[in-house]
């Protein structure tokens, strides 16, 4: 299932579910086919495990879930399917990371954006007590849009 799903190969994994494999089945580090299908970006197979019951939030061994792996991967449509679906836009992983982290520290602002118009804390801080805006020093575009999506929540306090 797992494979399959890191594939695209869609019709293999309904079949797959229709003939009985567990839909949150996990790998030696924890991951789920929702995981695979998600850092490779198969949307088609995220909307499918999700329909067949997959859980949005499962946390591999390290804390790490198909949102934190969509968003490190720079995936924006499979961010959307999962936030559709109910993700926990500030879920963290053992270290601390959140989605939004892993998307300033890579530089994808589409994905940073589409977390940010979710609700994405810019308070959170990882183990490390660096936040959001700390991982994006290398990434202009993305500090821009923290930069503004922060104070914009400063406007709305107001």
């Amino acid at each position: 299932l797992m494979g399959a799903s890191g594939q695209g190969r869609t019709e293999v994994v309904n079949a797959l579910l229709e003939a009985g494999a567990s839909v949150d089945t996990r790998d030696k580090d924890g991951a789920t086919a929702l995981t695979y299908a998600s850092i490779q970006g198969r949307t088609e197979v995220v909307r499918a495990l999700l329909e067949a019951g997959a859980s949005v939030d499962a946390q591999a061994t390290e804390g790490g879930t198909a949102l934190i792996s969509a968003a490190v991967a720079g995936r924006t449509d499979v961010v959307h399917a999962l936030l559709e679906a109910g993700a926990s836009v500030d879920l963290q992983s053992k270290d601390g990371w959140t989605a939004l982290m892993v998307a300033s520290v890579k530089g994808h602002a589409e994905v940073a954006e589409v977390l940010l118009e979710a609700g994405a804390s810019l308070a959170k801080t990882d183990a490390g007590g660096k936040t959001a805006s700390d991982h994006a020093s290398e990434h202009p575009t993305v500090l821009a849009l923290l930069a503004e999506a922060e104070a914009g929540q400063r406007d709305e306090l107001r």
